[in-house]
């Protein structure tokens, strides 16, 4: 919940309204853990440019994450691209390979169908041949 929700709908000339939205605001501020900016219900200006820089730096350390968190999935999604790349690779590289082997597999069906072929011949020729 953003620490300034409550100022959206302040009217200008209710005091008590303003007074209690800076209240819940410290509050909050309080409670994530940074200074508040109130002193005794009046607000403290050196405080409020405490809590300024405190939320400046605050966003910029979370911009500074984003921004590596954005680094990281850029590299892994480079990763990713590498790493298809190479399973598509291989894919094709197997697919080459069996259609090698299926030709050699039809070459070496054809050579033993001509062996079988011979050797009937030859059995024939040496049936028949004189003794």
């Amino acid at each position: 919940m953003p620490l300034i929700d409550d100022f959206d709908s302040l009217d200008e000339e209710e005091p008590f309204e303003i007074q209690h939205a800076l209240s819940g605001l410290n509050s909050r501020l309080i409670a994530n853990g940074m200074d508040g900016f109130l002193e005794s219900g009046t607000l403290n200006e050196e405080k409020v440019g405490i809590v300024i820089k405190s939320l400046l730096d605050r966003e910029r350390k979370i911009t500074d994450r984003v921004a590596s968190i954005n680094e990281e999935y850029r590299k892994q999604q480079l990763e990713l691209k590498s790493s298809n790349q190479k399973v598509l690779n291989q894919e094709n590289e197997i697919e080459k390979l069996e259609r090698l082997l299926h030709d050699g597999r039809a070459r070496e069906l054809k050579q033993l169908k001509r062996i079988d072929t011979l050797e009937l011949k030859l059995r024939r020729v040496t049936k028949f041949a004189p003794k």
